[in-house]
């Protein structure tokens, strides 16, 4: 019942605040529309698109800055404590013996895109929750991908030859790794960890050294190269390092 005096409390305040400021100075209600938000004013507060990006009329908070509460709340407890959150116990392909995203060297007898699929929601989860063995099961599989980065820049298994790909072994199937670059942006919003950007920038780096007529060669690196292009955005916006948008254009092309 407080829970309720509380709400109809805040609803009735803040109704009253957009009235106030509705009401003109000669007592005349004023009304006006947009076609989207105003993004002339830089946001101080959070990170947005660097010029010559394109300004953004939203931006996405960090993973774990908004408190869940009611049904949603709710939700993300079942999903803790159903298939999201005990999928390691079960499946497979999130055994750690002989697991390519585990080894620490990117070896192994598995390991493409399903761990870093599993381990972005996962991850969130957790962060949302501030759920402290959520958290930590994802620190174990992220710091073996941090301990895999090779040095040429290279993380994560380095697949050249399966059933999903037709490159001949020209490069790496670049598609998981976008998908566990999303696991260390998601990381880095929650944890502000020093190693995630050097990480993505080392990276990054190897990228530009493969050739156009050798990158993103396979069916779903290709299909799905929008995402490594958003990941090159996010570097570049907490950086402002130029050879990220050469690389952006790269990976367009």
């Amino acid at each position: 019942m407080n829970k309720i005096k509380k709400a109809v409390g805040y609803s009735v305040c803040l109704t009253a605040m957009i009235v106030l400021a509705a009401v003109s100075a000669n007592g005349q209600a004023k009304v006006t529309n947009v076609k989207r938000p105003s993004t002339v004013a830089v946001n101080k507060f959070y990170t947005g698109n660097r010029l010559p990006l394109q300004p953004l009329s939203f931006i996405k908070l960090p993973v774990g800055s908004i408190k869940p509460e009611g049904w949603i709340k709710k939700y993300l407890e079942l999903q803790k404590n159903g298939l999201t959150g005990k999928l390691g116990e079960i499946s497979a392909w999130l055994d750690k013996k002989d697991n390519a995203w585990f080894s620490g060297n990117g070896k192994g007898g598995h390991g493409w895109e399903e761990v870093p699929y599993w381990l972005k929601g996962y991850g969130n989860l957790g962060y949302v929750l501030k759920d402290e063995k959520i958290i930590s099961e994802t620190k174990l599989w992220l710091n073996k991908v941090f301990e895999s980065q090779q040095p040429d820049g290279y993380f994560g298994p380095r697949i050249v030859e399966n059933e999903h790909q037709d490159n001949k072994g020209q490069t790496p199937d670049l598609w998981p790794n976008m998908l566990m670059l999303w696991c260390m942006q998601s990381y880095y919003e929650y944890s502000n960890d020093a190693r995630v950007i050097p990480f993505m920038t080392h990276y990054f780096k190897w990228q530009t050294t493969i050739p156009d007529n050798k990158l993103l060669k396979i069916y779903w690196e290709n299909s799905r190269g929008g995402d490594n292009l958003y990941s090159i955005y996010w570097l570049y916006n907490r950086t402002g390092e130029n050879w990220l948008l050469s690389l952006a254009d790269k990976i367009h092309r």
